[in-house]
């Protein structure tokens, strides 16, 4: 999703009649799901698109997420308030774990955060 100066969300929620899923070729180790669509404001104005693909890893119990915007309009008139990602994450569960990358730099430098930090 992402907010503009006027405080109008952009998202993919109600977005499913243009949302494509696919499932990538992957490996023995790895599988990959892409998912393209729109971010849509509240009058079904659009100016940007999405990719998001979710690698899932054999044996793992991770899920890494990479997500891209893409403009498709122009932003001469659009000031980003916020730009997200928003993944629920409300799991009633003791054993969760949560990883992020907390570097950004190429390769994974994870940072783990057991359940009861959070």
């Amino acid at each position: 999703y992402y907010i503009d100066q006027n405080g109008h969300r952009f998202s993919s929620a109600g977005e499913n009649v243009n949302r494509v899923i696919a499932l990538e070729p992957g490996g023995r180790l790895r599988s990959s799901v892409r998912v393209d669509g729109f971010y849509t404001g509240p009058d079904g104005e659009r100016i940007a698109k999405y990719r998001t693909r979710y690698h899932l890893f054999q044996g793992l119990p991770i899920i890494k997420v990479v997500d891209e915007l893409r403009f498709i309009g122009s932003t001469k008139q659009t000031r980003f308030r916020d730009i997200g990602f928003t993944l629920n994450l409300d799991l009633k569960t003791e054993k969760r774990k949560v990883v992020i990358d907390q570097s950004g730099k190429p390769g994974n430098q994870p940072l783990s955060v057991d359940h009861d930090q959070m």
